[in-house]
């Protein structure tokens, strides 16, 4: 018993003092000796309050804690504005403006394959489409499907996964359409127009005038191998892609439902700019091969003979 209380008791060491339980070493008080006059205050205030201060973090400064405030407000700045920018850039896309991938060669050599070019939407509902417009349209039929030189996605975007991220991006205007389910033409004929082809020489007939077509891809010696003469119902078009020898296009569904006409509810709007590569862009103007062209013969109803009295 006399030797487990000399153990238990505080021994002196060189610079202060350490307390000992059964268990071992509890805590070091340093320098008490100056402080109590060689005595150290062992008290639990004493002891809880020195363990407090040895797990505080140190203190700031008023200059790092403004810069800290600043840096978090920066932070929380940018993101504010990254949200605003996604969600004004969906806006555009969905109302005003969008961009598509060219997926085929139908329109070379006005616009070749993976080109990208704006579209604007606000035709044709706020403006009306024209003879030679370059037009995008929802592929209701798939005819793109059925057309040989179509670029389908690869890598990463034909993934399940890629896919979704790609929808994504689409959708906030980060990236353009990949036209996989759109397709993009010539407008040849709008509502009531008579669309013919061909003339003697080889050229297209619409109401009765031959046009020169200046943008048809080189290898096209006439404007089509296919010869059609249509009647374009009213709020539809009939549409011609610019590489007549290698476009599916209305000649190529005549025999469909809807015989090959687009109906305007179709049309995404018209292509007005080639913004990829950058050593193809430029604006898509609509061509002056159509110009006096006449309008419609609009038809006229023989009047009904009145009956005669019996």
């Amino acid at each position: 018993m006399i030797r487990k209380r000399i153990k238990d008791t505080p021994r002196q060491k060189p610079g202060g003092f350490e307390v000992r339980g059964a268990s071992g070493p509890r805590s070091s008080i340093a320098q008490e000796t100056r402080e109590y006059g060689g005595k150290p205050d062992l008290s639990l205030s004493s002891l809880t309050s020195g363990l407090a201060q040895n797990r505080l973090p140190p203190q700031l400064s008023k200059a790092e804690e403004a810069k800290r405030k600043k840096s978090r407000a920066w932070v929380r700045e940018m993101v504010f504005v990254m949200i605003t920018a996604l969600a004004i850039s969906a806006l555009v896309r969905a109302v005003l403006i969008q961009t598509f991938y060219i997926p085929s060669a139908s329109m070379e050599n006005t616009l070749m394959v993976d080109d990208a070019i704006l579209v604007t939407k606000m035709a044709p509902k706020l403006s009306p489409l024209n003879r030679g417009d370059t037009v995008v349209f929802k592929d209701r039929e798939n005819w793109l499907g059925e057309d040989p030189g179509a670029k389908k996605p690869q890598g990463f975007a034909a993934t399940g996964l890629g896919a979704k991220i790609a929808e994504a991006m689409v959708f906030l205007g980060l990236r353009p359409e990949t036209s996989d389910s759109h397709l993009v033409k010539r407008v040849i004929g709008t509502g009531g127009d008579r669309v013919r082809c061909c003339t003697v020489d080889g050229r297209l007939e619409i109401n009765g005038k031959a046009v020169d077509e200046m943008y048809l891809h080189p290898s096209a010696t006439r404007a089509s191998v296919v010869d059609f003469d249509v009647t374009v119902p009213p709020d539809h078009l009939w549409v011609l892609g610019d590489n007549r020898n290698n476009s599916g296009d209305s000649r190529s569904h005549m025999a469909d439902p809807s015989e090959g006409f687009i109906p305007l509810d179709d049309v995404v709007g018209r292509a007005f700019l080639a913004v990829w590569p950058l050593d193809r862009v430029g604006m898509l103007s609509n061509s002056c091969a159509f110009y006096g062209v006449p309008d419609p013969v609009a038809k006229t109803e023989t009047p009904a003979q009145p009956s005669a009295k019996k």
